[in-house]
Order: structure tokens, then C-alpha cells, then sequence
């Protein structure tokens, strides 16, 4: 996991991504990104520029009608680095994430199929999202990816 792939000829194509396996199913789970996603990131890097987010394109609910980790019941890790983990904390008795059965050190991958890279992120993304509607999430719970359903 995280090898350069190249083609016939050398030339690098992408980057594999991390490896994850199911226990469950023995699924296993990888990606890769193309090289031309990469170049602007690794110029950034080289360069010591800071990388601006891609725009997603989804609106913003306004913060009374959208979900955020207080209506969700989700206490994550603190937020201290410019890319912290969303990683379970602790979850709220009683909240939509607790009836969910998520758990602390559950990582969050995904939110409605979208890859949530940081904390900041999920919040974006958790604001394109009305409180009365369900939250799919797609976790890491050790090696395990579970589908979870967070339901207001």
C-alpha cells in the first residue's frame, strides 16, 4: 500500500492508496489516485505552499437546519492538527450515534459515499446535510468497514 503505479513504459500513473480488509467478508478495500490529481498537491509540498480544497459544489444548510457532531451526538478526538482524523472520541447517550452503536476509536471514512479526509471536512459535509434526514457513514472499527446509519 501507498507504491507508485506506473504503466508499460515506467511512467508513473498514480499512487496507491491505504489498504483496509473486512474480517468479516475478507473484502478488501484500496484505491488510487491519478498522478495528474497529484501534481499540484506534490508542487505545493515541494514549493511550501499551503494546498487549497477542492470545492465540492454542495450547498450549505444554514447551521440551524444541518447536522453537526452536537445533534449527531459525536465527541471526536480534539482538533488540533491542520488534518486531524475524524476519530471517535466518545458518543453521547442517548444520540443518533449512540443508538448507531458507534463506538470510541471508530474512524469515520466516508459521509453519503463522499471520503472525509479530516474533521473539517466532515463538518463541510455535515452542513449539506438537513437535521431530519439519516446520516450514512461508512467506519474503520479496527480492520473492519462497516456501513452505519445515524438516524435524527
Amino acid at each position: 500500500a501507498g507504491g507508485a503505479v506506473i504503466n508499460a513504459e515506467g511512467q508513473l500513473i498514480g499512487m496507491l492508496g491505504k489498504e483496509l480488509r473486512d474480517v468479516g467478508t475478507g473484502v478488501w478495500l484500496n484505491y488510487a489516485l491519478p498522478a495528474d490529481t497529484l501534481r499540484q498537491a506534490i508542487g505545493d509540498i515541494i514549493a511550501g505552499r499551503k494546498s487549497s480544497l477542492a470545492d465540492t459544489g454542495a450547498a450549505e444548510l444554514p447551521r440551524d437546519t444541518s447536522h453537526n457532531f452536537e445533534t449527531l451526538g459525536l465527541i471526536l478526538i480534539p482538533d488540533v492538527l491542520e488534518k486531524t482524523p475524524a476519530y471517535v472520541d466518545d458518543v453521547r447517550l442517548g444520540s443518533a450515534a449512540s443508538k448507531a452503536e458507534l463506538r470510541p476509536d471508530d474512524l469515520l471514512l466516508m459521509v453519503r459515499g463522499k471520503r472525509i479526509a479530516d474533521q473539517v471536512t466532515l463538518r463541510d459535509v455535515l452542513r449539506t446535510i438537513d437535521r431530519r434526514d439519516a446520516v450514512e457513514l461508512t467506519i474503520q472499527r479496527g480492520s473492519d468497514i462497516l456501513p452505519i446509519t445515524l438516524r435524527p
